[in-house]
C-alpha cells in the first residue's frame, strides 16, 4: 500500500474509492465524533485519494489545492491536523507550516509535510519550522494513518494535561 509515484496511483484510487463507496462513515467534516484532517495538495489526484483513504478510516477529511486556500480553510472550519505538501506553485508547503505556526489559533495543530523531495536538507527545514512529521513519497497508507492517529493521540494527552494544570490554578 504504497502511495505517491508511479502508475498503479490511479489504480490504488479507484480500490479505495469503491471500498469508500461501501463503508463511507457518516457525519459531515464538523462532525465532533470524528477528527478532521485538512489535506493540502495541489495535485487533485493525490488529494483526492487522501481524502478518500482518510474517510475510510474513520476521519473528516476537507481538501485544499493551495496554500492560501488552505489557510483561509483554516479561518473557517476547525481541524485537528494538517496534511501538507511541500511542493505546490505560488505558496509552498514550508511558507504554508510557518503561517500555521505563527497563528496563536493554530500554532498546536499538527502538521505532517509529504513531499516527493528526498534530501536530508528538505526534512530538516520541515521539521525546523513546525512539522511533527515530514513523510516522503511514496509513503505506505498504513503508516500514513499510524502516524497520524499516534500524533492525535498525542495532541488529546496534551489538551487534557493542559486541562488538569488549568484546573489546579483555578483551586
Amino acid at each position: 500500500q504504497t502511495v505517491g509515484l508511479g502508475p498503479s496511483v490511479e489504480q490504488r484510487r479507484m480500490d479505495a474509492t469503491s471500498t469508500f463507496q461501501e463503508t463511507r462513515p457518516t457525519g459531515s467534516p464538523a462532525d465532533p465524533d470524528r477528527p478532521t484532517i485538512l489535506i493540502v495538495d495541489d495535485e487533485t489526484g493525490i488529494a483526492r485519494m487522501l481524502q478518500v483513504l482518510l474517510e475510510v478510516r474513520g476521519f473528516a477529511a476537507l481538501v485544499c489545492h493551495s496554500g492560501p486556500e488552505a489557510l483561509a480553510r483554516l479561518e473557517a472550519d476547525p481541524v485537528d491536523l494538517v496534511l501538507l505538501d511541500v511542493m505546490m506553485p505560488g505558496m509552498d508547503g514550508y511558507e504554508v507550516c510557518r503561517r500555521i505556526k505563527a497563528h496563536p489559533a493554530w500554532r498546536s495543530i499538527p502538521v505532517v509535510m509529504l513531499t516527493a523531495k528526498d534530501a536530508v536538507r528538505d526534512a530538516v527545514q520541515g521539521l525546523e519550522i513546525g512539522a511533527q512529521e515530514y513523510i516522503r513519497k511514496p509513503f505506505n497508507t498504513d503508516e500514513l494513518v499510524a502516524r497520524i492517529r499516534a500524533l492525535l493521540r498525542e495532541q488529546a494527552a496534551s489538551r487534557a494535561l493542559a486541562g488538569r494544570h488549568l484546573e489546579r490554578r483555578q483551586r
